[in-house]
């Protein structure tokens, strides 16, 4: 969350939200903290990640082994990842990399096929029946 100058951090904070604010109240400013703060969480990953283990937009790195995903698979795993060890919901899938047309079978063929791309790395996707699915970088 970012606000363009105090007036308007202070309504965010009054939601109960801590929004990042620049020193001045510009956009350019602006625009500059929030590419600082976006490059420094892609530089750690959102997500912590298991040792030897990157995802760089459509691609995942592990020990040396390059995987690259479809688009579906990318966002599916970006999906998950940012909320690494909680339990994501089909439905919450479905409005985060389809649309709301969309099959809730179309959430676990796309997950079925991702881990057969994942190959050993399988494991970073867990099935929690009847709830959803999980990204467990312990599972690696």
């Amino acid at each position: 969350m970012i606000a363009v100058g105090p007036v308007c951090a202070g309504e965010l904070r009054d939601l109960g939200l801590d929004p990042l604010v620049p020193d001045r109240s510009r956009l350019g400013p602006m625009i500059r903290v929030l590419t600082e703060r976006l490059a420094s969480q892609a530089q750690r990953g959102q997500a912590p990640m298991a040792a030897g283990l990157s995802i760089r937009g459509s691609v995942i790195e592990s020990d040396g082994t390059r995987i690259e995903l479809s688009d579906k698979e990318a966002a599916l795993v970006a999906a998950l990842s940012r909320r690494s060890g909680t339990v994501v919901s089909r439905a919450a899938l479905l409005e985060a990399v389809w649309d709301r047309n969309t099959s809730a079978h179309t959430v676990d063929v796309t997950v079925a096929l991702l881990r057969r791309r994942l190959g050993n790395l399988a494991g970073l996707v867990e099935t929690v029946p009847r709830r959803g699915y999980r990204w467990n970088n312990q599972r690696v």
